[in-house]
């Protein structure tokens, strides 16, 4: 995945966080295990 995918993404996590945040813990949680591998 590229940078821009991950701004992308971050910028949905607001929304999802409102409507659905179960979904948007496992998102975050994903980005942070990418983030480290990196």
């Amino acid at each position: 995945t590229t940078s821009s995918e991950y701004d992308e993404m971050l910028n949905y996590l607001p929304l999802l966080r409102e409507f659905i945040p179960s979904a948007a813990e496992e998102i975050e949680a994903d980005l942070m295990k990418n983030a480290l591998k990196q």
